[in-house]
């Protein structure tokens, strides 16, 4: 149930991309998801040693900047390209997916944080996590290229620009 909480904002930025027509190709999803590995399992490990001397607050403040970075990326494209962009072909960058994978992963680090101080094993965890990444960003992005079709393009196309910047302002502030 904890891996699901922390690993549902990549159903959202799975989502975002969606609407921007962007599909995730199945390599994406796993470059994105394998962030989630390395980082949470690094949170656990470190929970362990040094515990309570790092602040609590950091990741998921890292978490959403990079989010509200992946926005302005998101508007910036939009308002560049000046026209709505077919659905064929349209997939997300290598950099756009470490970027995704990143921002999601530094969530569930708090989150593998807390469950190392608890005693959590830091070789499944990490590997759960990624896996519901991976599902949930996939269910996200085809959900929301099948919602685009009922939004006109030109009020769309800024939408996820403005729901990534959303998400990691409210990081910042919660």
């Amino acid at each position: 149930m904890i891996g699901l909480a922390v690993t549902v904002d990549g159903f959202f930025a799975g989502f975002a991309h969606g609407l921007r027509r962007v599909s995730v190709s199945g390599l994406a999803l796993v470059h994105a998801s394998a962030w989630t590995v390395p980082m949470t399992m690094g949170a656990i490990v470190a929970a362990k040693y040094v515990g309570h001397m790092l602040p609590m607050d950091c990741l998921p403040i890292l978490g959403g900047l990079l989010l509200m970075l992946a926005g302005v990326l998101a508007l910036v494209e939009t308002f560049r390209s000046g026209h709505a962009v077919s659905a064929e072909n349209r997939r997300i960058r290598t950099a756009e997916a470490a970027l995704l994978g990143i921002a999601v992963a530094a969530d569930a680090s708090v989150a593998a944080f807390s469950l190392g101080l608890m005693g959590a094993d830091p070789l499944s965890v990490p590997f759960i996590f990624a896996g519901l990444h991976c599902v949930l960003i996939y269910t996200g992005n085809r959900l929301g290229r099948m919602g685009i079709r009922g939004l006109a393009d030109a009020r769309a196309r800024a939408l996820p620009g403005i729901l990534l910047l959303l998400m990691g302002a409210a990081k910042l502030f919660s």
